[in-house]
């Protein structure tokens, strides 16, 4: 499984500057969409390797422009239109 990570480049007249958003669903959630996947044939990581991924999966906090997180209530990530216009909002300010 690759890391969640988005990025938004913006291009000032002395540098780059790119953005990094994390999208960090529980792991209930992510079991739950690969068991889908893989009942559908649409992906091809088995659920039995999450685990691994999710023990090398490396990130500094503070090299994040945003960190979309689940709810506590329902333990799943907001859905994407949210995620997409919170992080965006957080990229307009930071870059």
């Amino acid at each position: 499984m690759h890391q969640p990570l988005l990025c938004r480049t913006s291009h000032h007249a002395d540098h780059t500057t790119a953005a990094q958003v994390l999208l960090d669903p529980s792991r209930v959630e992510l079991e739950q969409r690969l068991q889908r996947r893989q009942e559908s044939h649409s992906h091809f990581m088995p659920p039995s390797l999450l685990q691994s991924q999710l023990a090398i999966l490396e990130y500094e906090e503070n090299e994040l422009a945003w960190h979309a997180v689940p709810n506590p209530a329902t333990g799943l990530l907001p859905p994407p239109e949210r995620i997409a216009a919170d992080a965006m909002a957080r990229l307009e300010q930071c870059c």
